[in-house]
């Protein structure tokens, strides 16, 4: 099987939405040591897992597990992953636990289930 960036990709990720492992594997549902497991590449999440955490972060899956990022890993220290990670600007930076929280969960819920809730809190 060809060797991906995934745990590279992952880390990356995580720490330019400023999260801890705990706090990114509560969002998408598994114990902190299974997303450990990932960004170690001592195991490799399944796709399903793969396209929540692709949906949480904003990209496409296939940014995650293409290698197209294999020589973005290899630049400066500060510009590993150079890719754009939507909604996580400086303004995410600046909202409550809490409410990163809510915004994480509702990426991952499904479109109807969003739906609902978002107009429960707009009525």
């Amino acid at each position: 099987m060809e060797e991906t960036n995934i745990p590279q990709i992952l880390k990356a990720c995580r720490k330019k939405a400023n999260m801890t492992q705990a706090q990114f594997a509560k969002t998408i549902g598994i114990k902190r040591s299974a997303y450990a497991y990932y960004e170690s590449g001592r195991t490799r999440p399944k796709i399903e897992t793969l396209r929540t955490i692709a949906k949480v972060y904003g990209i496409d899956v296939n940014e995650l597990i293409s290698n197209k990022n294999s020589d973005l890993l290899h630049q400066d220290q500060e510009q590993k992953i150079n890719f754009d990670i939507k909604d996580f600007n400086d303004t995410f930076y600046d909202l409550s636990e809490n409410e990163k929280a809510i915004i994480m969960k509702l990426r991952i819920m499904n479109r109807e289930k969003r739906a609902k809730i978002i107009n429960e809190i707009f009525e």
